[in-house]
């Protein structure tokens, strides 16, 4: 899939998210209230969640896609791990209000037995949910978007959530009374990995860490094929969002002219980019045996 491509299926991403997340909350919220259902009330708040996060995608695209200038000249793309911290954040949260309402319910022993629609509509959030994990996976793997991806898990953890509630429902209506906050508070307990993971890699963004996926020893392996060069003292990666960018100093024979130097630099940045995808600004340097 090539980038403008994929840049259209993000915002059509991010609106599909929008409307499907809204429609899910509405009906949640109805029916949670209505039928009596303390977990699918919960589940109508971590739509709410997902709602915000597809539309994070929508604020994000518009200003990491926006060229470099005087006031941010290396461009906008760190605002993807503001928001992606911001929404795994609020996940997190929403998490820990879900979990601690299961085992109070579980300590006090409540039972209450929801109506047959609110099993429905976690149904539906489950297939729904579902569908647009894997729609938004797509597009932010391809965009390498990590607002997109915290946006999928959202949507994952609302469609297991969402799960966890439809078993619940089933559970009590056979009697069961207990099955309700113990399954939830599992499913919840291997969610708090999943989006801890996702905030741990925004603050990593912000921080600017060193891409550790195969592109230094990649880079440098690309660059020893060129006769010119005779060592890589320095190689530095950094994620700037969608792009990365990448700082070299090379090791040159002092002999070479400005002129040759400076061909030198415009071949070793049209070689990178030839071979390696979503890179951002190369700075090269060079210094003398």
């Amino acid at each position: 899939m090539k980038q403008p491509q994929c840049q259209e299926c993000a915002v059509k991403a991010a609106w599909i998210g929008v409307g499907i997340s809204f429609v899910l909350a509405l009906m949640k919220y109805y029916i949670g209230w209505v039928g009596g259902s303390a977990g699918v009330m919960a589940a109508a708040i971590h739509s709410t969640v997902c709602l915000v996060s597809s539309a994070s995608i929508l604020f994000t695209q518009y200003f990491a896609g926006r060229k470099p200038d005087e006031r941010y000249p290396y461009g906008y793309g760190k605002i993807e791990f503001v928001a992606s911290a911001l929404v795994n954040t609020s996940i997190l949260v929403v998490m820990s209000l879900f979990l601690v309402s299961n085992v109070r319910a579980l300590l006090e022993e409540l039972h209450h037995v929801p109506h047959v629609t609110a099993a429905v509509v976690a149904a539906t959030s489950v297939i729904a949910n579902e569908f647009l994990f894997r729609y938004f996976r797509c597009v932010g793997s391809e965009m390498n978007s990590p607002t997109i991806m915290s946006a999928a898990w959202a949507v994952r953890t609302d469609a297991l959530t969402s799960l966890v509630v439809l078993l619940a429902i089933i559970g009590t209506s056979l009697g069961i009374q207990h099955l309700d906050p113990v399954v939830a508070i599992c499913i919840i307990l291997i969610l708090f990995k999943i989006v801890g993971e996702n905030l741990i890699h925004a603050v990593q963004g912000l921080m600017d860490y060193s891409l550790d996926d195969g592109l230094p020893l990649r880079i440098k392996i690309l660059l020893k094929q060129i006769p010119e060069i005779i060592d890589i003292p320095s190689l530095k990666t950094r994620s700037m969002g969608q792009v990365c960018k990448i700082d070299l100093e090379l090791k040159v024979a002092p002999e070479l002219t400005a002129e040759e130097t400076g061909q030198l630099e415009q071949k070793v940045c049209r070689l990178i980019r030839a071979k390696e995808q979503r890179i951002g600004d190369i700075t090269v340097g060079f210094v003398g045996v």
